[in-house]
C-alpha cells in the first residue's frame, strides 16, 4: 500500500512539474530602472531601492527596484551593429505607453539615468534622451554583444504577448 501511495505521489509530482513547464516564460526580458539621485537616497523608502553594479563591476548605482519601462511596453527592437560588429545597440519601439512616459521625463527637467537590465542582470547604464527619435524609438548605447542583442530582439514580441496576457 505504501509503495502504491509513493508511486501515485511521484506521478502527481511529475504531472505538476510538466504543467508548470508548459506555462510560457519570458526570455531576454529587457527592463529600464531609474537610477536614484543622491538627493532622493536620504528621503526614499529603502525597500524600493537596491544597489546595482554593472556586469564588469565598473559602475555602481542605487536604482529603483521597479522598472520605469520593461518588456510590457516594448513592441519591437532593431539591433544596431557598432564597433565593426562586435558590440550592438538597440533601437527600442514602444507601445502607446511611451508618449506619457516621455512627457514625464521632460517634466523632470534634468538628466534621467537608467540601468539597462536583461533578465535581472545589469548590462549598463544610460541617460534617457529628452525626446524619442523621429521613429518614436529609443536608441541605447552599445551595451551588448551582437549575439545577446539579437536574442533580446528575437524575444521581444514573445515577451510582450506573455506579459500582457496576465
Amino acid at each position: 500500500m505504501k509503495k502504491a501511495v509513493n508511486i501515485v505521489f511521484a506521478i502527481v509530482a511529475l504531472l505538476l512539474a510538466s504543467c508548470n513547464s508548459m506555462i510560457p516564460q519570458t526570455r531576454f526580458k529587457l527592463a529600464l530602472h531609474q537610477v536614484v539621485s543622491e538627493a532622493e537616497r536620504d528621503n526614499a523608502n529603502s525597500s524600493l531601492i537596491v544597489t546595482a553594479r554593472s556586469i564588469d563591476g565598473s559602475k555602481k548605482r542605487m536604482i529603483r527596484s521597479f522598472p520605469m519601462i520593461d518588456s510590457r511596453h516594448i513592441l519591437k527592437i532593431d539591433v544596431l551593429r557598432q564597433d565593426k560588429g562586435n558590440r550592438a545597440a538597440l533601437k527600442i519601439y514602444f507601445d502607446d505607453f511611451a508618449p506619457g512616459l516621455w512627457s514625464e521625463v521632460q517634466s523632470v527637467g534634468g538628466k534621467l539615468e537608467v540601468a539597462m537590465i536583461v533578465d535581472g542582470f545589469i548590462s549598463g547604464f544610460m541617460e534617457l534622451p529628452r525626446e524619442l527619435d523621429a521613429d518614436g524609438a529609443l536608441v541605447t548605447p552599445p551595451l551588448w554583444s551582437l549575439a545577446e542583442a539579437r536574442l533580446i530582439a528575437e524575444n521581444v514580441q514573445r515577451n510582450y504577448k506573455i506579459i500582457n496576457k496576465r
